[in-house]
């Protein structure tokens, strides 16, 4: 919505005087003498606003009573929150307890559709209308009325405020305790130096669907895990959530990539009635030979950066997403590391990031990223790819979430 000013000189073209006619069921006016009703009108106007420009500004002077003679305008207390708007129905008065006290508007009125508002000044409302007989008496009854009902409006609008604050407040502690679940990666191994970690993850809302773990398979063998629910908000988290468990639980009882991948797919095949489905990425370094095995099911393959800058798409096949049949084999492959090589594991929200004109970030961007930034260890690495996606969205929204995983061998003896 436009947050213009108080239009302050009617639109070219149209009229800029109105008739009784205008008048005709308006609350205050319309039950005027016809020879007051005319020489009230000779100082007033009309102005008209286009859907979403502002009538009345919060925090600022009006010194008009306004009737909304044609469209709907809404009443808005916060332009920042999200609650619902207030309507105002054609043949409306608002602006009238400004007028009345002297201060500022207490809420915004924007035109919800093409407006067509009479504007009476405050010299003509207290010289003219208030002063007429019976005037005064018809006016205190009628804002008694609508006072009445604007505080039923008002009640209503801070109730869904209230619920919308306390649904933010609990997805914001759903968020904590989501983000709480994964490692974090100062805490990860620190006495390992045969490799050096990072992660990054971005979720589009409170909470997502994207994880990433890791965690030792005896002395010698790293297990790295990246994940993405298909979906977002609190259903793709609650999955996430449960796909992450039955991975560690299934990291405990299996040794190798296929089969702690086959297990997760199984459990969550089971007990699945929304039919939901997660992309599933394993690795499972060997920290004596740098020999990476993978098992996949549904997920982009990884980026294997060299110590020079170099870097390249691994291929991997897809095969089927884990989560809907629970025979479903994931793919399967292997990878040599060499010292000082970089293992990239990412989500499609990376390269599916667009700008403003729809445009994605996409696996060349991906790769220029990481040529240009040739990362020195894989913190700096992922913040250069973030950096990266960032710049390309500008002022884009972030449409999905964003997570990266990387992993640097530093030789079986460092």
């Amino acid at each position: 919505m436009r947050h213009a000013a108080v239009m302050t000189e009617p639109r070219e073209g149209a009229p800029d005087r109105p008739s009784p006619a205008d008048c005709a069921g308006l609350a205050l006016l319309g039950g005027l003498p016809p020879p007051l009703l005319a020489r009230i009108l000779a100082r007033c106007r009309i102005a008209r606003f286009a859907p979403g420009e502002a009538i009345l500004v919060r925090d600022q002077q009006n010194e008009s009573l306004h009737f909304l003679l044609a469209g709907q305008a809404e009443i808005h207390f916060d332009l920042a929150e999200r609650s619902r708007p207030i309507p105002i129905p054609a043949g409306r008065m608002f602006g009238e307890m400004s007028v009345i006290d002297g201060l500022p508007v207490s809420a915004h009125v924007l035109a919800g559709t093409a407006c067509r508002v009479l504007l009476v000044p405050a010299p003509v409302f207290w010289e003219e209308v208030v002063t007429a007989p019976g005037a005064a008496r018809d006016i205190m009854r009628q804002l008694s009325g609508l006072l009445r009902a604007d505080a039923l409006r008002l009640t209503e609008a801070l109730r869904e405020r209230l619920k919308h604050e306390a649904l933010a407040r609990e997805l914001t502690l759903a968020r904590e305790i989501q983000m709480g679940m994964l490692r974090q990666p100062d805490d990860w191994f620190p006495a390992e130096r045969r490799c050096d970690m990072a992660a990054l993850i971005e979720p589009a809302r409170l909470v997502g669907g994207d994880f990433y773990d890791a965690q030792m398979l005896g002395p010698d063998r790293l297990l790295l895990t990246i994940g993405d629910v298909a979906g977002k908000g609190i259903s793709a988290a609650l999955f996430m959530v449960r796909a992450l468990t039955l991975m560690r639980a299934e990291a405990a009882e299996t040794a190798d990539a296929a089969g702690i991948a086959a297990g997760v797919n199984r459990a969550l095949a089971a007990d699945n009635p929304a039919s939901m489905f997660v992309t599933l990425l394993l690795a499972v370094l060997d920290l004596r030979s740098g020999e990476v095995s993978f098992a996949n099911y549904g997920h982009l393959p990884p980026v294997l950066l060299g110590p020079e800058g170099g870097a390249a798409f691994h291929p991997l096949p897809a095969n089927a997403v884990a989560g809907i049949m629970a025979g479903a084999q994931g793919a399967t492959g292997r990878l040599q590391l060499q010292p000082g090589d970089t293992l990239l594991l990412y989500s499609d929200g990376v390269t599916e990031a667009v700008d403003p004109g729809m445009t994605q970030f996409a696996e060349a961007g991906l790769l220029a990223a990481l040529r240009e930034a040739r990362p020195a260890d894989p913190a700096t690495g992922l913040r250069a790819v973030s950096a990266a996606v960032a710049r390309h969205a500008g002022a884009a929204e972030q449409a999905d979430d964003i997570t990266l995983l990387a992993v640097r061998w530093n030789g079986p003896a460092a």
